[in-house]
């Protein structure tokens, strides 16, 4: 089966705090449940990773209610936080190949680099942007440049 990455940008955060501590906007948690209930209807996958940031974490929560998954398929990863292109492209191919669907939560300007790299094609996520990668791959370490097709890109109007 091939593979598919959903990359998806936190949504909205406060910014007196610490640039790791900052929480959802009112704005962020409500455009985080819309984007959640959305995406319920076109993915769902079958692993989330996240970056440990609270904004971002917090982001994703709203998603493994609306697509019905457990806890203990949303992974927070560390790497994830201030992550390059080389940082994160790593990690997808890595990726455990039992897992055909994944989604990524993150951070600019890596997921950005990312969607570049793999897809060639440019696309700036917003927060709370989210964009669906297909690959024609059955093992994630075959992932490399331009071998992404774009499925949709879902952002607030």
């Amino acid at each position: 089966m091939a593979k598919q990455l959903l990359l998806f940008r936190h949504a909205e955060a406060v910014f007196n705090f610490s640039d790791f501590d900052r929480p959802l906007s009112d704005k962020g948690k409500a455009d985080a449940s819309t984007m959640a209930e959305r995406l319920s209807e076109k993915f769902i996958p079958q692993l989330m990773v996240s970056s440990p940031a609270l904004r971002t974490l917090s982001t994703a929560k709203y998603f493994v209610s609306a697509w019905q998954l457990k806890n203990h398929q949303l992974q927070s990863n560390a790497e994830v936080y201030e992550a390059t292109l080389d940082h994160l492209l790593k990690m997808v191919t890595q990726l455990d190949n039992q897992f055909d669907k994944v989604a990524l939560f993150g951070h600019n300007p890596g997921l950005s680099h990312l969607v570049g790299y793999l897809s060639s094609r440019n696309y700036q996520l917003d927060t709370c942007n989210a964009i669906l990668l297909a690959f024609d791959v059955t093992n994630w370490q075959h992932v490399t440049a331009n071998s992404a097709k774009v499925l949709f890109f879902e952002h607030l109007a």
